[in-house]
């Protein structure tokens, strides 16, 4: 029965191919775990030809499962969707935390440069370019929508410019010890003027160190 269930989803899987049109959702929309028939097959009602239109796309929830629902909206592992589809957030899932919402926040901060600011930022951005807002206003929208408490912000922003200090101090490691291939990117890790450098590394650290002493942002 195996092979013959496996033998009717081969001329599925091939319709589904030749309609939709991005190779990565007609894989995604392939039966490949179940036999074929026991979940309803689509085989009519233009289902498939949908996925060609230009603001519908495949959220597949084996790799990007549903982390909550609300009355908000959906939020997956890496978006938040609203209550008619439209993807409101994309969530960055490198240094994101599923702890204390100040953690992201400090990163954010820590990594947002004022104009003129001589801090280099836990990592480079445009920020500092005219248009964008000071460090002080975004956190005070942030506050204001989010009716948070951020008056222990300065910690997690020292905490944010040590981690990027650590995690600079390693990948610099990595770079000279020959880990990381050879890439050119070394050589600027030789020079403390470059963001990421072992110098911009060690100011980091000690902006950290002396937040946390001073209770200053």
């Amino acid at each position: 029965m195996p092979v013959l269930h496996h033998g009717h989803r081969l001329p599925f899987r091939e319709k589904i191919r030749s309609i939709v049109k991005d190779p990565g959702t007609a894989e995604a929309l392939c039966p490949k775990d179940h036999y074929f028939g026991t979940k309803r097959p689509c085989l009519d009602t233009g289902y498939f030809e949908t996925y060609n239109l230009p603001r519908v796309r495949l959220v597949d929830l084996r790799e990007q499962p549903i982390v909550s629902i609300t009355e908000e909206g959906i939020e997956t592992a890496d978006e938040s969707f609203g209550p008619d589809g439209a993807v409101r957030a994309v969530f960055d899932w490198e240094l994101a935390t599923s702890g204390d919402p100040m953690a992201d926040l400090g990163w954010l901060a820590a990594t947002w440069q004022d104009p003129g600011e001589q801090l280099p930022p836990a990592t480079p951005g445009p920020s500092a370019v005219a248009g964008f807002p000071a460090r002080a206003q975004l956190v005070q929208r942030y506050a204001r929508l989010s009716g948070r408490d951020v008056s222990d912000l300065p910690y997690w922003v020292a905490f944010s410019r040590w981690r990027s200090a650590c995690i600079g101090v390693g990948v610099r490691a990595r770079y000279l010890a020959g880990h990381m291939g050879d890439d050119g990117f070394a050589a600027r890790f030789l020079t403390s003027a470059e963001p990421g450098s072992a110098g911009s590394r060690v100011v980091l650290a000690e902006a950290a160190r002396d937040a946390l002493r001073d209770g200053g942002p």
